[in-house]
């Protein structure tokens, strides 16, 4: 056998450069890390490549040509390109006047990307390619400049329902306190709850529709008492159901069952022993069951689309490689109860957590890293990251981990917490509350990052986030619900209180994104001292 240390400079600088995007084998990795043991010319090659790839990603997103498609059809069509992956082919030559700025746009876009864009649809049409030669012809000086011209104005902002949280006698939590959920295009008060008659006194923290509209699952957080209390509200209805109080966590996850909406999965942690396990609330029945009993699972997404059944990923956070389980709940039968995940499960995801699957099936967002238990629940031990792949397609929502790439375009996993969102298109999706254990500036916590799978950077950069004024400086993200268009987000912004008998006080804001220079048209909604949010987009 080959010894891995003798690699060449060359071959050991391909597999560097395949490492960016964790597409390595385990025999390549250990081939590598060996040479580089060894070798201290490409272990500075290593930390180049590192280094750029930071300085990259703070590149602003630009476009790509409009004819590129059909330039690199042309260029298959005519063998220029061989069909060997991207990091073993030899360096692109960059032809005629194009520039290294050009270069560097060139390589942000590729650099990390773990999965396929969506394909394009055969039947559309394309410019035809341009001719080759030693330079690309230049526009004619008549011809405005494409960076110059906006996008279309968007359309109205989608309907959203709010959520209202005010309480008459300062300082005291239990009296004089009125949730309301309002319909923000009327401005009619849909449902109003009184606490002490339907529910306890707490902030909003977060809320998920259901998918026909009918129920709002919500976390509130009791402020004094640093609990969760979890609630299924019924809009246009009477029914509240407690669902349970738990302590708080950054994995808490609510997610209503795709389609239909049959059931809601949520996470309980339980306040003396610290156990984590799932429960399913069913609104048809207003049962509540408690699907594990491990101490350690907390409730990924659900996977759609199997006629007759419903699949919701599991995970399993003991150890220092959590697993998830993808289980199946049939329609027609009573959800189990007790489950070991692990003899439960039609699917096994190894060393991923929390997957949660896009709304229509073909991809997932999911966790890597080393979790361990402490005081207040699990944290990753020395910083996770966040991964994107793609699902087997079969519409089970199953998944290889090993085929996913880094969501955020850094090389180092030093993520500790963040929350995730898909939006309903499926191609928008938000990251935000990132925290990580080095301090680094990116993610930054107080940003939200929004990105796109059909634009041409489908991963993270600094450049992603949501314009700086979005958010203000003191002001503490607390949820986001992404628009079914893709293209504005319901942001809830918690404010530090001032004083202990000063009222809690929260606003939404509604966040149209542009891909262009424009800047992000933002509008607050509700009275400015009350506590409003979170916000959900009406199906």
């Amino acid at each position: 056998m080959t010894d891995p240390r003798r690699l060449s400079h060359e071959a050991a600088e391909e597999l560097i450069s395949a490492s960016l995007t964790n597409d390595l084998t385990d025999a390549e990795r250990g081939s590598l890390d060996a040479h580089l043991a060894g070798c201290a010319r490409c272990r500075a090659t290593a930390a180049a490549f590192a280094e750029s790839r930071r300085m990259l990603s703070g590149i602003r997103h630009v476009g790509a040509p409009r004819d590129l498609g059909a330039r690199v059809r042309s260029g298959i069509e005519r063998g220029r390109f061989s069909p060997l992956p991207w990091w073993r082919r030899p360096a692109f030559a960059v032809a005629g006047t194009a520039t290294l700025a050009a270069a560097a746009v060139a390589l942000a876009v590729i650099i990390g990307r773990p999965f396929a864009p969506p394909p394009v649809a055969s039947g559309s049409s394309s410019a035809s390619p341009t001719a080759s030669g030693s330079s690309a012809p230049s526009a004619p000086a008549s011809s405005p400049s494409a960076a110059a011209t906006p996008e279309p104005s968007l359309p109205a902002v989608p309907p959203v329902y709010r959520v209202e949280y005010a309480f008459d006698v300062p300082g005291d939590i239990n009296q004089g306190i009125s949730l309301r959920i309002v319909d923000q295009a009327s401005g009619a008060t849909v449902r109003t709850l009184n606490a002490g008659e339907q529910l306890l006194g707490g902030l909003p923290m977060a809320a998920v529709l259901s998918p026909d509209g009918s129920w709002l699952a919500l976390r509130v957080l009791q402020d004094g008492k640093g609990t969760e209390l979890l609630y299924a509200i019924e809009v246009h209805g009477t029914a509240v159901v407690p669902l349970g109080e738990s302590l708080p966590s950054p994995f808490q996850a609510m997610s209503w069952s795709p389609k239909d909406g049959r059931y809601l999965a949520y996470t309980l942690i339980d306040l003396a022993s610290r156990a984590a396990d799932v429960r399913i609330f069913e609104p048809a029945t207003g049962a509540i069951r408690q699907l594990t009993r491990t101490g350690h699972a907390f409730a990924g997404g659900w996977a759609c689309c199997v006629s007759g059944s419903s699949n919701l990923w599991v995970s399993v956070a003991s150890g220092a490689r959590p697993t998830s389980y993808l289980i199946n709940l049939q329609e027609g039968a009573s959800p189990p109860t007790n489950l070991d995940p692990a003899q439960a499960a039609r699917s096994t995801a190894d060393a991923a957590f929390l997957p949660i699957v896009s709304p229509d099936g073909r991809h997932v967002m999911f966790w890597r890293g080393a979790l361990h238990q402490t005081g207040l629940g699990w944290e990753f031990a020395a910083g996770g990251s966040l991964a994107m792949a793609s699902t087997a397609g079969d519409g089970s929502g199953s998944f290889d981990p090993a085929t996913g790439g880094a969501l955020f375009t850094t090389f180092d996993a030093t993520l500790v917490e963040a929350r995730v969102a898909w939006a309903p298109d499926s191609d928008a999706y938000a990251v935000w509350g990132a925290t990580t254990s080095d301090g680094s500036p990116f993610p930054a916590p107080g940003r939200v990052y929004f990105g796109h799978l059909s634009r041409p950077q489908p991963l993270l950069t600094a450049d992603q986030a949501l314009d700086e004024s979005d958010i203000p400086a003191d002001g503490i993200v607390r949820d986001v619900a992404l628009a079914p268009d893709g293209r504005h987000l319901a942001i809830t912004i918690g404010f530090p209180i001032p004083g202990d008998l000063a009222q809690p006080v929260a606003e939404l804001r509604l966040v149209t994104r542009y891909f262009d220079q424009r800047a992000d048209e933002v509008q607050g909604l509700g009275p400015s001292d009350i506590w409003v949010g979170p916000g959900v987009y009406a199906p």
